[in-house]
């Protein structure tokens, strides 16, 4: 289980130690794309860094937009290791207390297994990823992962039509045949409920 070791000079160069246990969680950060979420993925493994636990970040082979890192929008980003499958992930994390997953839309429903597994070891679960597709339709994964979650973080982003804060759908802007994973972000722009046009796949 993470803990923070806290230390404070008091009169007379007395130094009490204390240590701050922190429970394990899985904890979601989701929405539509530009919404933010690898930028708040990001902020939260920032401040377990700064509270002194190891970290381990995973990211999907399937988002190959960068190879060796998550990064977001603005421009932060952190070293990942890349898997292939969720179960891989169990390799990696012995010895963290932290575990972030980023894209976690791009993994087989399989990740929701291995997500349980790594929090039984006492383990932090931070996870980021789209909660629907360009038609609408909820992937599976997140949806699995958001009704097992102990915290939910839905975030949106500026409707790309109306210019509301309220864009929770992928609009995409090139035809669909038969993928529901285009990776890249030319292809996107995030529209709200009201200004969304479902894609149909050709």
């Amino acid at each position: 289980m993470p803990q923070t070791l806290i230390t404070l000079k008091l009169e007379g160069e007395i130094i009490c130690v204390y240590f701050f246990m922190q429970r394990p969680t899985i904890e979601v950060i989701t929405g539509c794309m530009f919404s933010g979420k690898s930028e708040e993925l990001l902020r939260r493994l920032k401040r377990h860094r700064i509270a002194g636990h190891s970290l381990c970040i995973i990211k999907p082979a399937h988002d190959t937009r960068v190879e060796t890192c998550v990064r977001s929008r603005s421009g932060a980003e952190e070293e990942a290791i890349t898997v292939s499958y969720p179960a891989d992930i169990l390799n990696c994390v012995a010895g963290k207390d932290v575990v972030g997953i980023d894209e976690v839309h791009f993994f087989s429903p399989e990740l929701v297994d291995v997500v349980q597994e790594v929090f039984s070891q006492g383990k932090i679960v931070l996870i980021s990823g789209l909660d629907t597709d360009f038609s609408g339709q909820p992937f599976k994964t997140t949806a699995l992962l958001m009704a097992l979650a102990h915290k939910v973080t839905k975030l949106t982003a500026i409707c790309a039509i109306c210019k509301h804060d309220a864009a929770n759908r992928n609009q995409l802007l090139v035809s669909a045949k038969g993928n529901r994973f285009f990776v890249g972000d030319s292809e996107y722009e995030p529209r709200c409920t009201n200004c969304f046009e479902a894609t149909q796949v050709i």
